[in-house]
C-alpha cells in the first residue's frame, strides 16, 4: 500500500495503472498467505474502491450521463454500482480491526454515498431525498465516531462537515452542490498500514453437502417441493440472525430463506455449523432437468437506506445490501410432469 500513498500527484492513467497493479498483488497474497487472506481481501477491495473513484471522477460529463453515449453511460451506472456494493462490502465482511481502520471503511462509504448523491442528483429526475437523508445519517454517525474515538477528520470530512453546518435546509440539490467540487478537489486517501495483520477476519462459509460435483438427481412432481440436505460451516459473521440460504433457480429468480435457528449452533468462538433442509420448488413450466444454485448470504437490508425506506423511495437493487459468504453449489433437480388420471 505503500506505492498507493505516493501517486497522489501523478496522472489519472498512472494512478489507475498503479492502482491495479496494487490490487492484483494484494489478490495474489490472499491466495498464497491463509494468515494473512483476510487483511489482504480488505486491502484490496479499498485499492479496487480508489480505482473505481478514480474511473468515475475523471469519466467526461460524468454529471450530465444524458451527453454520454449509451456504451459509455452504462460503463458510468456500473462503475457506481460496483462501488457501492465494494464499500457496503468493506463496512460489513469484515471485523476485528483497529478504530482507525474501521474509520477509514466509513469514511470511504460516506464518499461513496455523497458520490451516489451527486449522480442520482444530476442524472435522474427521480427523488433523491432518500439518499440525502442516507448520506446525512452516515455523515453524522461517521462524526460522532470519529469523535468517540478522538480521531481526526481528513480534509474531505472537514470541509463536509463545516458546509453542512452551514445550511439552513439540507435539501438534495443544496448537498449535491456542496459535495461535487469536495469530491473532486480531495482524492480518497491511500489505507494507512494495518496493525494487526494476522488479526483481521473476513466473513466467509464452506458447503460441505451437497458437493459441487455430486451428480445426484433430485426427482420431485411439478409444482411440489423436494428437500436438499445442506451441511455448511459459517465463519465470523457479526450477526447470525443476518444468515440467509440463497436459492437461485434456472429463470433466474432468487429466494432467500432464513434458516430455522435451532439449526444454527456454534462449535467454536466465531464458527457456527449449520445443518438444515432446503425446500426446493418446481414449477409447472419445467420440462427438463436443471440446476438450482445454493449459497449462502448474509442480508443486511435493514441496516441500510433505512431513510430510502421512510421517504418510500424506489427500492435499491436488493444485492446491493447482499454479502455473499460463498460461491453457489449447484444441484440437478428434475420435475416431472404430473400424470392427469383418465
Amino acid at each position: 500500500m505503500q506505492r498507493v500513498s505516493s501517486v497522489d500527484q501523478s496522472s489519472t492513467k498512472m494512478r489507475m495503472t498503479i492502482y491495479q497493479t496494487v490490487h492484483s498483488d494484494l489478490v495474489k497474497l490472499a491466495d498464497i498467505d491463509p494468515a494473512l487472506s483476510p487483511a489482504a481481501h480488505f486491502a484490496a477491495l479499498y485499492t479496487q474502491c480508489m480505482l473505481l473513484f478514480t474511473k468515475i471522477l475523471s469519466t467526461r460529463n460524468w454529471l450530465t450521463p444524458s451527453s454520454l453515449s449509451l456504451q459509455q453511460s452504462g460503463a458510468l451506472k456500473s462503475n457506481v454500482d460496483q462501488l457501492l456494493k465494494h464499500t457496503f462490502r468493506l463496512r460489513h465482511a469484515f471485523t476485528n480491526l483497529s478504530p482507525a481502520e474501521e474509520a477509514s471503511i466509513r469514511n470511504l462509504r460516506v464518499r461513496t454515498l455523497a458520490l451516489q448523491l451527486v449522480y442520482v442528483v444530476h442524472g435522474s429526475t427521480g427523488s433523491a431525498l432518500g439518499l440525502c437523508d442516507n448520506f446525512l445519517e452516515h455523515t453524522e454517525a461517521l462524526h460522532r465516531y470519529l469523535t468517540d474515538e478522538k480521531l481526526s477528520a481528513d480534509s474531505f470530512l472537514e470541509a463536509v462537515f463545516a458546509e453542512l453546518s452551514q445550511l439552513e435546509e439540507p435539501r438534495p440539490g443544496a448537498v449535491a452542490r456542496i459535495l461535487q467540487p469536495l469530491l473532486l478537489t480531495y482524492p480518497v486517501p491511500a489505507l494507512g498500514p494495518i496493525t494487526n495483520p494476522a488479526q483481521v477476519h473476513m466473513c466467509s462459509a464452506e458447503i460441505i453437502e451437497p458437493q459441487p460435483d455430486s451428480e445426484t438427481i433430485h426427482k420431485l412432481s411439478a409444482g411440489l417441493v423436494v428437500g436438499v440436505h445442506l451441511d455448511s460451516e459459517i465463519s465470523h459473521i457479526p450477526d447470525p440472525s443476518t444468515l440467509r440460504i440463497r436459492v437461485a433457480y434456472p429463470d433466474h429468480s432468487t429466494h432467500l430463506i432464513v434458516p430455522p435457528r435451532n439449526h444454527l449452533r456454534l462449535v467454536s468462538p466465531g464458527t457456527y455449523r449449520l445443518l438444515t433442509t432446503v425446500l426446493i420448488s418446481a414449477q409447472v413450466s419445467w420440462s427438463e432437468a436443471c440446476h438450482v444454485g445454493l449459497s449462502l448470504v448474509l442480508d443486511l437490508s435493514d441496516q441500510e437506506v433505512l431513510s430510502a425506506r421512510r421517504h418510500s423511495v424506489a427500492k435499491a437493487d436488493d444485492s446491493a445490501t447482499i454479502i455473499q459468504l460463498v460461491k453457489p453449489v449447484k444441484v440437478l433437480v428434475w420435475p416431472k410432469s404430473i400424470r392427469k388420471g383418465i
